[in-house]
């Protein structure tokens, strides 16, 4: 980990040597006193980015934990789903992925458009599983873990046919997933010319979001606004940034690279 990331670690989450280590053998007794409790993994890297998530604080970092179990229990039981993702290149849309660009303070970007979903194909699970995997994926990264990451997404052609088909129940689970159950930093979820009954249906139904959530996400009538938050240097053609349209090349070629790990990790 570079400097100035140490720097940022020790700032924002209270990281330091002593932290690290205190938090580990902390938390492992904790783990290690419920037995039953099924991880995919047990390794000090894996356990140090629930504890800072939590900031270093050990019960936080153990409930979280918890969460993250039933998570993994769900989404991972399959494991040539992750192939699956890579090999359809996105599951439900076309545009579905990561950015090869961090944004000024090193946080991630994830990418949607939600004009490429077909609607009759919609897949709910399938996309639950597929922000899962992409969540593992950006959690392997010690900068995402600490510095965070972005959500965009490219709303102007969503129609309430779309937004019918995203039930309530898939709208709970994904808070779920971004708040409560993974160990991710969400700096904040950009909503992009989206129409004005998206942002109605959000407020009626922000109930199923964490306060935190429901601070961080924004809704943007246009692309400047956006822009506000994120420079044009780190966004697609698509939102008016100045790096070519979104593509999932790099997404897939990350997928590629990944697999042997995660087939290792979670058989």
């Amino acid at each position: 980990m570079h400097k100035n990331l140490q720097v940022k670690a020790r700032k924002e989450l209270n990281e330091t040597k002593e932290a690290r280590e205190n938090g580990i053998r902390q938390l492992r007794e904790k783990l290690d006193s419920n037995g039953s409790l099924p991880l995919p993994r047990n390794e000090d890297k894996f356990l140090l980015r629930f504890l800072r998530h939590s900031k270093f604080d050990v019960q936080k970092a153990y409930i979280r934990t918890q969460n993250y179990s039933n998570t993994w229990i769900k989404y991972s039981s399959d494991v040539e789903a992750m192939r699956n993702f890579r090999d359809v290149a996105v599951l439900w849309t076309k545009k579905f992925g990561l950015m090869p660009k961090r944004d000024g303070n090193g946080s991630r970007i994830l990418y949607m458009d939600v004009e490429c979903s077909d609607v009759d194909e919609f897949d709910t699970n399938g996309c639950l599983q597929g922000l899962f995997i992409l969540g593992e994926l950006m959690l392997e990264e010690e900068e995402t873990q600490i510095s965070g990451f972005h959500v965009i997404c490219k709303a102007d052609q969503w129609t309430f046919r779309q937004m019918y088909n995203v039930q309530p129940f898939a709208l709970k689970k994904l808070a779920n997933i971004l708040s409560r159950d993974m160990p991710l930093r969400v700096k904040g979820i950009h909503i992009v010319n989206s129409p004005t009954f998206i942002k109605w249906i959000f407020n009626l139904l922000s109930s199923l979001f964490s306060t935190k959530i429901s601070k961080r996400m924004f809704f943007h009538s246009n692309e400047k606004e956006l822009h506000k938050y994120i420079d044009p240097d780190y966004l697609p053609a698509d939102v008016g940034g100045n790096l070519p349209e979104f593509d999932t090349a790099y997404t897939i070629e990350l997928l590629t690279a990944w697999e042997p790990t995660w087939r290792t990790y979670y058989k």
